[in-house]
């Protein structure tokens, strides 16, 4: 897990004001569950990039039941 340092707004420059990196969003239009979204810029701070499903799958619920 990574953890953000802990700083006041008024000592924080504007690189760490606003996020160096961006979420690129894929929309399914035929509403089958294949959105995602993935990250573009994390790594160039040495912090793994993201891949998210928008939705979960049709399939079972581990924590359910």
């Amino acid at each position: 897990m990574v953890s953000a340092p802990s700083v006041t707004m008024g000592s924080m420059s504007d690189d760490q004001r606003h996020p160096w990196w961006r979420v690129n969003a894929i929309f399914d239009p035929d509403g089958e569950g294949g959105d995602f979204g993935y990250t573009v810029g994390l790594a160039t701070r040495d912090v793994p990039e993201l891949h998210l499903w928008s939705r979960p799958s049709l399939g079972d619920n581990p924590e359910v039941g």
